[in-house]
């Protein structure tokens, strides 16, 4: 599988984007796959460069003095340094230093897209809504691009998932040819 080194700067600036994207609660099918695999990334990205929990562990602390500063200096206009709108990111990445909690985020996704799924084995773009062949792609496509770093993505979901695919495109080939 591929192995990705970070440098100190990028491997901040990875995990804050796939914390970032962990942070935001949208109902959109797509969204919650892109969820499942920002998680299943840090994950990886942690397990595999353990010297990046101290990285993070460092950039937070830092944070955290930044912000004490700014509230001794009682200035209600200052964002602190920059992290201002960013601060709910930051705590979750603290919390997801808790192999429990990432664990636990990532069980929730992978729940959720189980109950997005339609019986037909395709996803809508909004749960309860028609499969949709874009949205199921996108999502089959999502999971087994984590299989390049070697990510465990067999989800009970995914193999009607690509029954669901291989079943459309048979159709759509026919169709096609006559």
């Amino acid at each position: 599988g591929a192995f990705v080194y970070l440098d100190e700067d990028n491997a901040w600036n990875a995990l804050k984007k796939f914390a970032e994207v962990m942070t935001k609660d949208y109902q959109v099918t797509n969204y919650q796959v892109a969820q499942l695999y920002s998680a299943l990334m840090f994950k990886y990205l942690l397990e595999s460069q353990p010297r990046l929990t101290d990285i993070l562990s460092k950039h937070i602390e830092k944070i955290s003095e930044d912000k004490s500063q700014l509230l001794m200096n009682e200035n209600p206009y200052d964002d602190f340094k920059g992290y201002g709108s960013d601060e709910e990111i930051i705590l979750l990445m603290q919390e997801l230093k808790d192999t429990t909690v990432l664990e636990d985020f990532i069980s929730k996704r992978i729940k959720e897209l189980k109950l997005a799924q339609n019986s037909d084995g395709g996803f809508p773009w909004y749960k309860g809504g028609n499969s949709n062949i874009f949205i199921t792609n996108y999502i089959f496509t999502t999971l087994n691009r984590l299989a390049q770093y070697n990510i465990n993505t067999d989800f009970d979901f995914k193999e009607k998932t690509r029954e669901y695919l291989d079943k459309l495109y048979e159709n759509n080939w026919e169709k096609a040819m006559y």
